[in-house]
């Protein structure tokens, strides 16, 4: 577990084959009339979160009352919360943790 809140991860998960580094965010945004999803920022301007640093990201969504949890790609700079369109597949998908 990291011990500092300098770490990249917020925590790990152990799925019996390997242990990933998971870094936890959250968002209180809610949809626009226009948009039936949430953009949320997942990278800061002071970390850089790599494929090395950062294994999942757990996305906590207060609109949609869970977590979207999908693997870090290295590039991605934000993600649309969804519960339709290509990012349902990650919503309270704890098993995805199983199949890496």
């Amino acid at each position: 577990m990291p011990t500092l809140d300098s770490s990249h991860y917020d925590c790990i998960v152990d799925n019996g084959k390997k242990i990933y580094k998971i870094q936890i965010k959250s968002s209180r945004k809610i949809p626009t009339d226009r948009v039936n999803s949430v953009l949320i920022p997942i990278h800061s301007y002071s970390i850089k979160y790599t494929k090395e640093k950062v294994d999942f990201f757990a996305v906590f969504s207060n609109f949609y009352e869970g977590f979207f949890i999908f693997p870090n790609n290295g590039t991605q700079q934000s993600f649309r919360a969804s519960l339709k369109g290509l990012n349902k597949i990650y919503y309270n998908n704890f098993d995805l943790l199983k199949k890496y």
